[in-house]
């Protein structure tokens, strides 16, 4: 049997992740819609709500100045594209981080080294941007030299079809497009971070078709 103050801290730390659980969802709802796209700050509820945590208001507020960046462009010509990457561009992935990276502020705001966690949290930020660009890069040069090397200038795009595809890249599996023109603006391999996507020179001129109706 666990000495009763052990139960006890056991169950405080099944709260807490409970607690943590249902920040992450609330601020990944954020992350994913059309407003997160152009706000640099979090809505107010959602701040209150992490205050509410323990946090203090100026550790949460830095922590989502972070996360929430501006536009850049995909460069050799590709149409303007959101690269928000901090820990990855998937919007859980991105609440746990802001959730995170206000606790490390927080207590470093408590220790009185405040502007010190600060600056560790902004150069960690900007070296998951750089690999992102990074990312990026490699995956437009790739893109280009595959459709030069195609029948017909088009590339189809592939993921690793097991458990670990993200939602997003799953919706991309077999689509055909223009390497100028990518679907939803992204490119493979460059999707999120570790993300393994790739392209291949397409035979076909077209996606295939989803399949609606089963044949008899």
């Amino acid at each position: 049997m666990l000495h009763p103050l052990a139960t006890e801290q056991t169950d405080s730390q099944q709260d807490n992740t409970h607690a943590d659980d249902a920040a992450v969802a609330f601020l990944a709802m954020f992350l994913r819609s059309p407003a997160a796209t152009t706000s640099t700050a979090l809505p107010e509820h959602l701040v209150t709500m992490l205050t509410g945590l323990g946090l203090q208001r100026d550790a949460v507020l830095s922590a989502a100045r972070l996360v929430l960046t501006e536009p850049t462009t995909h460069p050799a010509g590709y149409r303007t594209a959101m690269v928000r990457t901090v820990t990855a561009q998937e919007p859980e992935l991105r609440a746990r981080y802001l959730l995170s990276a206000a606790k490390r502020l927080t207590a470093g705001s408590l220790n009185g080294v405040f502007p010190q966690a600060l600056r560790v949290e902004q150069t960690y930020a900007d070296q998951q941007r750089a690999a992102a660009r990074n990312r990026v890069r490699a995956a437009t040069a790739y893109d280009t030299a595959t459709a030069k090397a195609g029948p017909n200038g088009k590339l189809q795009w592939h993921t690793a079809e097991d458990d670990r595809v993200t939602p997003d890249c799953a919706a991309l599996n077999g689509r055909i497009f223009d390497p100028g023109d990518p679907p939803n603006g992204e490119l493979a391999g460059a999707v999120h971070a570790r993300c393994r996507c790739f392209v291949t020179a397409a035979t076909d001129t077209f996606s295939p078709l989803p399949l609606l109706f089963a044949t008899p």
